[in-house]
């Protein structure tokens, strides 16, 4: 997520929420008034990389069971916003969307393991395996695409979405 205030790191800090987040789209849980926002994000077109016309805030914390996600996405033309997958893992990058991608570290639980059949990853002595990313994709009637970064579009996460359309905003929860 590459942002102007965070030179292109696409880091945001996650904290732990006091309370779970109930995922309903509303963004009123207490977790987000506190939780680090990330903002300012610039998008990648034929000319490199600008200031994103229509401007997106995400927020994320976590607890001991999961991460949980907010974003809200601003939109002025509400009426004209493209809203029409409606199925798990459809065409929804034809949509006005959100996506983000989750780059584990190496060494970790989430890189090392086959995702699937929950295996150690082969690999040959001294060679490096590429880092696998997971990568979400929403949009404002709460659809998404949920894969991995070797185009596995058979794994399903076990997320859970809500979505809110507004006057000037759409709003997302996910966990």
């Amino acid at each position: 997520m590459p942002t102007t205030q965070g030179k292109g790191t696409g880091r945001l800090p996650c904290y732990r929420a006091g309370q779970a987040p109930l995922i309903d789209g509303n963004l009123n849980d207490a977790c987000w008034t506190t939780a680090a926002t990330a903002a300012d994000f610039l998008d990648l077109n034929g000319s490199g990389w600008t200031a994103a016309a229509r401007q997106t805030k995400v927020q994320a914390v976590y607890d001991d069971r999961q991460l949980y996600l907010a974003a809200i996405c601003y939109e002025p033309d509400m009426a004209n916003l493209v809203a029409q997958a409606t199925e798990r893992d459809g065409a929804i990058y034809k949509d006005d969307c959100l996506e983000i991608f989750f780059d584990p570290p190496a060494g970790s639980r989430l890189n090392e393991l086959n995702l699937k059949n929950q295996q150690p990853l082969n690999r040959e002595p001294g060679t490096i395996e590429p880092c696998r990313y997971f990568q979400y994709v929403f949009n404002a009637l709460g659809a998404y695409y949920d894969g991995t970064g070797d185009g596995d579009r058979a794994w399903n996460s076990k997320i859970r979405v809500a979505a809110k359309r507004r006057n000037d905003c759409w709003t997302l929860e996910a966990a």
